[in-house]
C-alpha cells in the first residue's frame, strides 16, 4: 500500500497535514510467519514497513483488542483502525515518545 498522507494532532496545535514527498513510501503487510515468534512477535507474520519513508522488517497482527500491532527493535506502536477495506488502510497512533501527540497515517 503506497503512502498517501500522515495527520500529526497535538493538544493546543494547529493539525499538521503531511504529504509523501518520496514515492518509495508504504507499507506491504506480508502473509508469512515473522522472524521471531515469542513474547511480543507471538503469532505476528512479517510487513515491510516504509511508513515513515524508511525501510524496516516489521511484525504485524490484529491483536485480541482490535488494534494493529507493528513491532521491530527499534520501535513498537499499537494503532487504532480507521479505515480498513481492500485498498484503503489508515490507522491511529499515540507517539511512544511524547504520548500527547497522535499521528494518523492513511494508505492506498
Amino acid at each position: 500500500m503506497e503512502y498517501k498522507k500522515k495527520i500529526i494532532e497535538q493538544s493546543g496545535q494547529p493539525t499538521v497535514t503531511q504529504n509523501p514527498v518520496f514515492t518509495n513510501c508504504g507499507i506491504e503487510f506480508k502473509n508469512q510467519p515473522y522472524y521471531h515468534n515469542s513474547g511480543i512477535y507471538q503469532n505476528t507474520k512479517l510487513s515491510d514497513d516504509r511508513k515513515d519513508c524508511a525501510s524496516y522488517a516489521n511484525a504485524w497482527k490484529i491483536d485480541s483488542d482490535g488494534k494493529l500491532l507493528l513491532a521491530s527493535p527499534l520501535d513498537t506502536i499499537h494503532a487504532d483502525i480507521l479505515i480498513l477495506v481492500t485498498d484503503t488502510l489508515a490507522f491511529r497512533t499515540i507517539d511512544p515518545d511524547n504520548p500527547g501527540l497522535h499521528i494518523t497515517y492513511q494508505f492506498k
